[in-house]
């Protein structure tokens, strides 16, 4: 299921003595790729083998029910992060991965480690949480304040396919390689056997949340991945039954906010040198998902699962978009939920965002529409 070829192919080209390549082996290149990724194969090794045990002790979850499952699948930077919070605040009608989960705790039995180790860490005062929080301001800081992340947030579960090597994060690790890699449009892979053992081991992990924390099956399992719209058939094939929410933000404004967020995730393992390195390869992708998009929440089969949500009135009005949620799952929103979302709504109205970016004009965009 690891993606060997694709894995040995990336680690030979670590290094790149082009003029201006981001694989130039800098101090920061030579620091990620001799100290960073080793620890991650690491760690990657340690997981695939506690998710081979899960096979062995816990067979039973591969009956955990995913049909009550919820995807955010709006193109990036149109408000998802902000979405996912948003719902799971509500701890007792919704479920989701947290970065922690993902990182260190996907299988079973790591997950009842997790939950022992944090009690006594909690009992003694919760040392080791703290020295996390405080790793944490030197591992995440490229990213504070355009998509802040910890441990112990919630998190999109893109990080679940860097496990298979088949990340669209691999793009800001493994930058400008000549290879074409199935990462950003992973649709293309559907209806092969490599799509269905991706989709499969995401189903999988899906399952073992939901055996873990879920096991009432009383609660939705909410999901948010930037890629979904490049993956939309492979994900609505696989979760016929599940609801879907599409934020919709001007296309502009999501797009030149993406392109600044490439720039904070190149920096986190290359030495990014020009503004924008990946700005036609990333006009390009999220134009083509774009438009995957439209057609998929214009398609009759699904018109009564989805939800499509402006930008605007998501951060403007919340609470009111807590309650078309609801209607949409045709569940009645209690006292309790809405005093979770108004107090949620309060909090939003409150947050002024630090992150900046370049505009980008109409004209640019049109000019990769047309070519």
């Amino acid at each position: 299921m690891f993606d060997f070829r694709t894995a040995f192919y990336l680690i030979s080209h670590s290094f790149s003595f082009k003029k201006g390549s981001l694989r130039f082996p800098s101090f920061k290149r030579l620091f990620f790729v001799f100290l960073v990724l080793p620890l991650f194969f690491l760690n990657t090794l340690i997981n695939w083998i506690f998710l081979w045990f899960d096979e062995l002790i816990f067979p039973s979850y591969h009956k955990a029910d995913v049909s009550k499952s919820i995807f955010i699948i709006g193109m990036p930077r149109s408000g998802t992060s902000f979405l996912l919070n948003f719902i799971c605040a509500n701890k007792k009608d919704f479920t989701c991965f947290s970065l922690g989960e993902m990182v260190f705790a996907p299988s079973i039995i790591q997950k009842y480690f997790y939950l022992i180790f944090s009690k006594l860490d909690e009992f003694i005062g919760k040392p080791l949480k703290k020295s996390i929080l405080f790793a944490e301001k030197f591992l995440f800081k490229s990213t504070k304040g355009v998509h802040d992340i910890s441990f112990f947030a919630n998190e999109e579960d893109e990080f679940l396919y860097l496990f298979l090597f088949r990340s669209i994060y691999l793009q800001y690790i493994f930058p400008d390689v000549e290879k074409k890699l199935t990462l950003l449009n992973r649709d293309e892979l559907n209806n092969t056997e490599a799509g269905q053992r991706m989709m499969r081991f995401y189903t999988n992990c899906v399952k073992r949340h939901n055996y873990f924390y879920n096991q009432s099956g009383h609660r939705y399992f909410v999901s948010k991945n930037p890629a979904y719209p490049g993956m939309i058939d492979l994900l609505s094939s696989n979760f016929p039954n599940s609801f879907y929410i599409n934020p919709v933000r001007n296309q502009k404004e999501a797009i030149a906010s993406t392109l600044s967020l490439n720039n904070r995730l190149l920096s986190g393992a290359c030495s990014v040198k020009e503004s924008q390195p990946l700005k036609e390869i990333t006009i390009a992708s999220l134009l083509k998902w774009d438009e995957k998009l439209k057609n998929f929440c214009e398609n009759s089969s699904f018109s009564s699962k989805i939800l499509n949500l402006d930008f605007s009135d998501l951060t403007k009005n919340p609470f009111q978009t807590g309650q078309k949620i609801y209607n949409l799952l045709n569940i009645d929103m209690n006292q309790s939920a809405k005093d979770i979302y108004l107090a949620e709504e309060n909090k939003s109205k409150r947050y002024k965002s630090p992150h900046h970016y370049k505009s980008i004009t109409l004209d640019e965009i049109q000019n990769y529409k047309t070519n």
